[in-house]
């Protein structure tokens, strides 16, 4: 057994570090450095000084344009003072926002390393949240790293699987392990032969093969596989050790532990007892799984802790529809509980609700609600309707009464499902706590439903020009004020993902929130997610514009949450607006026609306002002297509005004005056109050509712009 470690040095310096009571005391926030408060540095600009303009000039400009202000008043109501008012920030953990709705959110976790991402090769993959640790395996290695890492992680541990799998055998299975100690270990099981490799403790590993010791894995095997039998699943059964599924339909509680507490490999077949008993609402009990000539696809297993002495109860569900149970104990005693029969009432109740009598059971879940003591037992059942190439899917919520009983809480049809991507694998239904949002995972897209009051359904999909697909999927247990419900999601190709959502009282995304996503995070090239409208998004036309043009005028006024705060590039502030609001035409034109002239008009002007606003600023910036009309300009401007201006000392102004009032950009020409009139008829400006020069360059700019951009985007709008 052979293991490979990429670690550095760098760990074991920093446990030198804590073990070091000599080192020096680290400085914290508020207490007093020895070499004092540093220096800070004033950056200075290169402009040469002007000279103000003589104080009867800039009187006579503020009086003129005061006249203006009471003829052109209007009507304006503001949410804040552009230089007091602050958005919320996120929490800076480096992941990237790939979308954003109230009811959700998706990021890209930086964490994965590169020679992971970068990969070609399949692996499979899963994470625990408590430490945050993500495992992926391929044919060769398996990797370990802190998926919640800000960076990249550029060493993960790394350990070599025992003979490696061969290119046209199925992939290896692995899991980490955890215990009361905190220690954190790895299993590894050959999904061929069914040997089994486990490290109780990862950190000890590493340990020992930097000082080239011999490793502490011990192995084993689940037992003698048969011709052609493979291992499929592993799931986690707590302190009962793991259970392993075989293609067979046959499973296995395989415990990593003796009776002594030391580390041993050794596994126990779960079989079912002959019981004639029937009744109920679901049938009866049967012998129906165990080393037999049967074959039983086996598409979930579920478990769930028991308050009675320690034990686990767990859970097989078949395609066709049958439910087993056992009880299992630490000490690897299974004890066989009953066959639930679901076939008879997936086809009475649900084949009239989803139109179909072939039915079949994807895939199952139990509720979070269900892990209290003595609670009952609650489950999801994930159930495809039809044939394979036009499949339709439900949830069907089951609340298990007696031993032989049950009850139909409710059936959720899911109808987001892209039907021209049908599944070439199972999907697979996650329910993370606290329970409110479930996560169905394709192998491009991944269905957001509320399963509580609320019939709320969204799915995130992939692109499918970036060759990305979703290679496994895990329930996140995270802590969090809100109830979040979150899971992790490895795409092949691009990383770790995260999806959380809240509970919500919404039926559906709104046309507004769909064209925001697609106009505002569809754009970014290193996006892997698709916002093309889906054949089941069905708007009225007027209900479309209606969204489009609210959110013209908030990118317009910077109103939108999804426009970032003003950085230190007014030009770079406005160019992204111009890019949002012409990615919101071309989104309208190509998923949404027809689009009305009227509202194609209304978006080209507010477009060809802000590309007015940008030149105004260029030619301003690029004078070689300071601007003195413009600022004039604009406090008239605020005047003439009944606008307060910014309060706070710091707050420009000019740059306020640019962030928010440009869509009256005419009304600031009208006052450009009154100050030179007043001027020249005022004959006492001793700069009069100065501020006209200015008043000329403010226009030129102006107009030069409206007519340039009218005439490349006019096709775009359809002009």
């Amino acid at each position: 057994m052979s293991m490979t470690t990429t670690t550095d040095g760098g760990d074991s310096m920093r446990r030198s570090a804590v073990r070091n009571p000599k080192r020096r005391p680290r400085i914290t926030e508020g207490s007093n450095s020895p070499n004092g408060p540093q220096r800070k540095i004033r950056k200075l600009t290169n402009r040469p000084v002007e000279a103000p303009l003589p104080l009867d000039t800039t009187e006579s400009l503020r009086s003129g344009l005061s006249a203006l202000a009471v003829q052109s008043s209007a009507s304006f109501s503001r949410n804040g003072d552009a230089g007091t008012r602050h958005k919320r920030t996120l929490k800076s953990d480096n992941s990237t926002l790939l979308a954003q709705t109230d009811q959700y959110s998706v990021r890209h976790l930086p964490s994965t390393p590169d020679i992971l991402r970068n990969s070609a090769s399949d692996y499979r993959a899963s994470t625990i949240s408590s430490p945050p640790l993500a495992l992926a395996v391929t044919r060769e290695r398996a990797y370990i790293w802190d998926y919640t890492s800000p960076s990249p992680v550029a060493h993960p541990k790394t350990f070599d699987v025992p003979r490696p799998a061969r290119s046209a055998d199925p992939l290896p299975l692995a899991a980490l392990v955890t215990s009361p100690t905190r220690d954190i270990g790895l299993v590894v099981i050959s999904a061929v032969t069914g040997n089994v490799t486990y490290w109780q403790n990862i950190d000890t590993a590493e340990s020992l093969t930097l000082f080239n010791q011999q490793n502490t894995a011990v192995s084993g095997n689940i037992g003698s596989l048969s011709g052609g039998e493979t291992v499929i699943r592993l799931d986690s059964a707590d302190h009962a050790g793991f259970i392993v599924t075989l293609s067979s339909g046959r499973i296995a509680q395989m415990s990593l532990i003796d009776d002594q507490g030391r580390p041993k490999i050794s596994a126990h077949f779960l079989r079912s007892t002959e019981a004639a008993s029937s009744g109920g609402l679901f049938g009866s009990l049967k012998n129906v799984l165990g080393v037999g000539p049967w074959k039983r696809d086996i598409v979930s297993v579920c478990t769930r802790p028991l308050p009675a002495r320690r034990e686990i109860q767990a859970m097989a569900a078949t395609e066709t529809g049958q439910i087993y149970t056992w009880h299992l104990a630490w000490s690897g005693q299974p004890t066989f509980r009953g066959a639930f029969d679901f076939r008879q009432f997936l086809q009475n109740e649900l084949a009239t609700s989803l139109g179909e009598n072939v039915i079949s059971l994807l895939d199952m879940a139990i509720t979070p609600a269900s892990s209290a003591p003595d609670a009952p037992l609650q489950l999801v059942l994930f159930v495809q309707a039809g044939p394979a190439s036009s499949p339709s899917y439900a949830m069907a919520q089951v609340t298990m009464e007696t031993q032989d009983g049950a009850r139909l809480d409710g059936i959720i049809r899911i109808n987001t499902v892209s039907p021209d991507s049908p599944a070439t694998s199972r999907p697979r239904l996650l329910l993370p706590k606290p329970g409110h949002t479930a996560f169905i995972v394709f192998e491009h897209e991944v269905v957001i439903a509320s399963i509580t009051k609320s019939s709320f359904q969204d799915v995130v999909r992939l692109r499918s020009d970036k060759h990305v697909t979703i290679e496994g999927a895990c329930e996140e247990d995270l802590i969090d004020t809100k109830g979040t419900s979150s899971c992790a999601l490895f795409i092949k190709g691009h990383g770790l993902a995260r999806i959380s959502a809240t509970q919500t009282d919404a039926t559906h995304s709104s046309i507004k929130t769909k064209i925001e996503q697609a106009i505002f995070y569809g754009t970014m090239s290193d996006n892997v997610l698709d916002f093309s409208r889906r054949p089941y998004d069905r708007y009225d036309i007027e209900e479309t514009e209606e969204a489009a043009l609210s959110i013209s005028a908030e990118i317009l006024r910077s109103t939108s949450h999804f426009i970032p705060p003003l950085t230190s590039s007014m030009e770079g502030h406005l160019q992204n607006r111009i890019k949002a609001i012409r990615a919101l035409i071309l989104h309208l034109r190509s998923d949404y026609p027809p689009v009305s002239r009227p509202t194609s008009w209304r978006l080209l002007l507010d477009a060809e306002k802000l590309a007015a606003a940008q030149a105004i600023w260029i030619a301003c910036e690029e004078r070689s002297s300071k601007s003195t009309l413009l600022p004039i300009v604009i406090q008239a401007y605020y005047r003439s509005q009944s606008k307060q201006q910014p309060i706070d000392v710091n707050a420009d102004s000019t740059r306020s004005w640019f962030v928010e009032e440009v869509a009256n950009i005419d009304k600031l020409r009208n006052l450009v056109l009154l100050m030179i009139n007043n001027v020249h008829e005022d004959g006492k400006s001793k700069n009069i050509m100065q501020l006209i020069s200015e008043a000329d360059d403010i226009l030129f700019s102006l107009y030069d712009a409206v007519f340039k951009f009218r005439t490349e985007n006019a096709e775009v709008y359809g002009m």
